[in-house]
Formats: C-alpha cells, sequence, structure tokens
C-alpha cells in the first residue's frame, strides 16, 4: 500500500494505491480497508499469487468495493459447498429436516473463515475506539513528559562547551597524575624477549 506512484512504479502489480492523507482528521480510509487487508489474509490463505487478487481492486475505490468482492466470494464458496453436499431422498431428508444430523451442523469452513475475519475485525475496531478515545489523555501524558523533560534539562545547568572542557580537564588532570603512556622500548643492546 503506498499513495506515491514513484515508490510502486517498479512493482505496479504488487500495490494498493491509496490516497494520499492530506492531514484531515476525518480522513478514516486507512480505517475503512482493514476490512480488505483482513479478508485477503485470512479467506485467502490458500492463494499462492495475490497478484491477480490485487487487479480486481486496480482503480477501484478499494474499501467500498471489497464489501462486493466479499459478497460474491462467499456466494461462490456457498454454491461450491450445496453441490458437495451429498443429496437426501426420502426418510434421510425428512430427518434431517427436523433434527439434523450432527453432520449438518458443524459450519462450513468458508463460513468459518469469514466469522474469523469478522471477529478480528471487531476488536481491532474496539482496540482502535479505545485508543482514539484515549487520545486526548495520551497526548496529555507526553506534554507533561515533554514538559518535565526540558525542566530536568534547565537544572543540568551544563552546555556541550562545559561538558567538552570538563572531559578535557579530566584527561589532562589523569595524565598529570599517572604521566604520560609509558610505551617500553628494546635498548639497542638488548634482545627482545623470546616467546615460550
Amino acid at each position: 500500500m503506498d499513495s506515491n506512484p514513484d515508490a510502486y512504479s517498479l512493482q505496479p502489480e504488487n500495490v494498493i494505491a491509496v490516497p494520499p492523507w492530506t492531514g484531515d482528521p476525518n480522513d478514516t480510509y486507512l480505517v475503512d480497508i482493514i476490512p480488505f487487508l483482513e479478508g485477503i489474509g485470512l479467506l485467502l490463505s490458500d492463494v499462492q499469487d495475490i497478484r491477480p487478487v490485487v487487479k480486481e481492486f486496480k482503480g477501484k475505490n478499494v474499501p467500498e468495493f471489497y464489501l462486493e468482492w466479499e459478497e460474491q466470494w462467499k456466494k461462490k464458496h456457498q454454491m461450491e459447498w450445496e453441490k458437495a453436499k451429498p443429496k437426501k431422498e426420502g426418510l434421510a431428508r425428512f430427518v434431517s429436516l427436523i433434527g439434523g444430523s450432527q453432520q449438518e451442523q458443524i459450519m462450513p469452513q468458508y463460513q468459518q473463515a469469514l466469522l474469523h475475519r469478522q471477529m478480528v475485525h471487531n476488536e481491532l475496531i474496539e482496540h482502535y475506539k479505545s485508543v482514539k478515545d484515549k487520545g486526548p489523555e495520551l497526548q496529555r501524558a507526553i506534554d507533561d513528559y515533554e514538559k518535565k523533560f526540558q525542566e530536568s534539562m534547565k537544572k543540568q545547568k551544563i552546555t556541550h562547551w562545559d561538558l567538552l572542557t570538563k572531559l578535557d580537564y579530566l584527561t589532562n588532570f589523569k595524565l598529570s597524575i599517572q604521566g604520560p603512556p609509558q610505551i617500553p622500548f628494546p635498548q639497542p643492546d638488548q634482545q627482545p624477549p623470546q616467546s615460550q
């Protein structure tokens, strides 16, 4: 996903183009596109190459088109499931209509996938609302932290220059106590030490 065509010019088949954010606080495009992202992740988990699916969305309003796409996906899988179900005749059909068998009561896999996507979506939307509701409180906490940080920096009363001169002073003080580092050089008449 990108709003800059230059960023995906070399891989146009791998992108979902999104409109650029202009700073409008009412712009919910990224939240609106979440069902699409959930859907391609959960409903198409068996798809090896996502590019043909992405191509279907090219040039369309993805959040709106996704709702139609998911409905078509659901109908397609429902028809496949109906075709795959064994037809019941006579007494077996009557029994399944009255009480149903356990096999009949198992939810089809495509419905499980849709239910899972909806549960994930609901959890995400609840989290989003929670963060949005706490937005002013979080902003106040950030502002308080920055204010305290600035105040503590003012109390330090040390500048970069002070820091450098103090480090220079400490280095010179250490050298004056210990003297310059001593590097032993062999005298011309001495042999270097032999390693054992």
